[in-house]
């Protein structure tokens, strides 16, 4: 059966949760991982993609607060400014690398959840487990007293249909979905707090690759009602995804570390 699911969906918590989570049975579950730079650590998610996808049985979650980053797409590679988008960036302090998801550039740092669901896929739809995927994070968030709305606003960076804002003005959180035969990578990030560095670093990337952006949707989760810690977050995700699949603590596998690890840093 096609699952359909659109911006706004009606559908229950549980029910998102099914068609998220599809016929995993056990989630393990990996909180940090201390990898020497900001490339190997967005090398983790299609490592863990590619290892779904050779071992039907296995689900995975990462969640993991990142290094001060700019991740940028394959798409903002090619653009003529993409060198001195990448110097500025590091001029801020922060890393520039390149991910594997589409898009435009996006910013982290370690007042951010980063995230990658690694699921298994036997011909599910992806824009609907995408769409599933924003529900619940959305969920999460007004849960734990955000203004949280799922949806894009106006001239947001890195653009995406299934964004998270808060009070329909700041970006809060976006995702992205990446699939092979077999598996399916669902990653994201939320912005908890502090989103002015994110602002400033946005502002001369976007600069220089010559993308407009209006700074303004550049937001956080305490920007719109969380007062908590990050931990918080975290710790709700876990427990809201755990209501429809058994979660295990983990580690990473070793032979996903040894891949990201081999990864070089964009500047060394």
């Amino acid at each position: 059966m096609t699952v359909t699911a659109e911006v706004g969906s009606t559908a229950s918590l549980p029910a998102q949760l099914a068609v998220l989570i599809g016929d995993a049975r056990v989630l393990r579950v990996v909180r940090d991982a201390d990898l020497p730079s900001a490339a190997a650590d967005l090398a983790v998610g299609p490592a863990l993609l590619r290892r779904v996808a050779d071992r039907p049985g296995e689900a995975w979650l990462r969640l993991y607060r990142p290094l001060p980053t700019v991740g940028f797409s394959r798409r903002d590679t090619r653009e003529p400014g993409f060198a001195a988008a990448a110097t500025a960036a590091t001029g801020l302090g922060f890393e520039p690398a390149v991910r594997a998801p589409g898009g435009r550039a996006a910013a982290y740092h370690r007042s951010t959840v980063c995230f990658d669901l690694v699921l298994p896929d036997h011909g599910t739809d992806p824009v609907g487990r995408l769409a599933a995927l924003g529900e619940v994070l959305t969920a999460v968030l007004v849960g734990l007293g955000v203004d949280a709305r799922l949806g894009p606003v106006p001239d947001e960076y890195c653009p995406g249909r299934f964004s998270v804002n808060g009070g329909g003005r700041g970006k809060i959180a976006g995702t992205a979905g990446r699939r092979v035969r077999g598996a399916l990578l669902l990653g994201g990030s939320i912005v908890v707090a502090d989103a002015a560095p994110l602002r400033e670093v946005i502002e001369v990337v976007y600069r220089e690759l010559g993308v407009a952006v209006d700074t303004a949707t550049v937001a956080a989760a305490t920007d719109f009602g969380f007062t908590g810690p990050v931990s918080t977050l975290v710790d709700e995700l876990v427990a809201t995804l755990s209501h429809s699949v058994a979660t295990q603590p983990a580690a990473l596998p070793a032979d996903v570390l040894a891949v990201s690890r081999a990864v070089p840093p964009l500047v060394p």
